[in-house]
């Protein structure tokens, strides 16, 4: 683990020696830069780019409230801890609303207090470097995904969508987080994705299903839907990822095949027709040419009687 890099503002340097001090029997490898006034610090902060930033309240020029105004003016995600003095409850509920990580109250013993403070502060923003970390790969996969995604909630206002379903229906984003799932579908089927959330509510399985999905164009494109749970994101306990395939091409095909297999129909009959009456024509031939033969056979043979030769024929 690299070591941190502390930046501390105190206009008293005997209480920066004291802090100092305890600081670096836990982080002996810690980095520590001081200022005795904020604006100072404000102007180097980028080369320093420190990990915390621990500021006293009271300081000449700019006290602690007016540093934390002016580093978010600046949009420095840097974590600040706060030191106040006893009964300054309201400026660290002031503090904290404006982004301060923590703060300590100048008591006799607060030099102590001081290292878990900071452990804590180091805790908490390696756990949201992780979580921004796994949103970011998250939201890559999400963007990325084959199949167009909308997230919605149990009352199907729409929640979030990724860019295949941005590039499936037409709208922008702003425009489909305005909008409710229904929005989106014509009413047949809407029963059907209320049925599909009450039955994951139920813990029921769920299988996908065949609807048509409405364009911004006005477009209706053939769609295989599946709806499934997400538990405890988007602020919500539980919402529902609707993903959805377009299957025009399938169709198409589909109906290509139907069409061959119809084609394929007409021709395998018309060349049952047409076997049928050749195998006619044919036997009809051969009987005439049997009568022809018989009747030129009894012609020749003069000893047949007439009575017999009529009931060969």
């Amino acid at each position: 683990m690299k070591p941190i890099k502390l930046v501390i503002i105190e206009d008293e340097e005997a209480h920066f020696q004291l802090m100092k001090r305890v600081i670096r029997k836990e982080f002996p490898l810690a980095s520590i830069d001081y200022f005795d006034e904020g604006a100072l610090c404000l102007q180097r902060l980028d080369e320093i780019s420190p990990d915390i930033i621990i500021t006293d309240y009271i300081m000449p020029g700019m006290n602690g409230i007016e540093f934390l105004v002016a580093l978010n003016r600046e949009n420095k995600d840097i974590p600040v801890i706060m030191i106040t003095g006893q009964g300054s409850e309201n400026i660290a509920i002031q503090a904290m609303k404006l982004g301060a990580r923590d703060y300590v109250v100048k008591t006799p013993n607060f030099f102590t207090l001081l290292p878990g403070v900071i452990e804590k502060v180091i805790k908490e923003k390696k756990l949201e470097q992780a979580l921004r970390q796994s949103e970011e790969k998250y939201r890559v996969s999400f963007d990325n995904f084959i199949d167009a995604i909308n997230i919605f909630s149990e009352d199907g206002t729409l929640l979030d969508v990724n860019k295949k379903l941005t590039q499936l229906s037409g709208y922008s984003k702003k425009e489909l987080l305005s909008m409710k799932i229904e929005d989106l579908y014509s009413e047949s089927v809407r029963p059907i994705i209320e049925e599909k959330v009450q039955n994951i509510l139920q813990s029921k399985e769920v299988s996908v299903f065949e609807t048509y999905f409405f364009t911004k164009g006005g477009d209706k494109i053939p769609v295989e839907m599946g709806i499934s749970a997400l538990k405890n994101c988007y602020g919500q306990e539980i919402v529902f990822q609707g993903s959805l395939r377009n299957i025009i091409e399938r169709k198409r095909a589909q109906e290509r095949v139907h069409i061959l297999s119809q084609q394929l129909m007409k021709a395998q009959e018309a060349e049952r027709q047409r076997l049928s009456r050749n195998l006619h024509d044919l036997v009809g031939q051969d009987l005439s040419a049997l009568k022809i033969g018989l009747d030129t056979f009894f012609d020749d043979q003069h000893e047949v009687y007439p009575a017999q030769r009529q009931k060969v024929v």
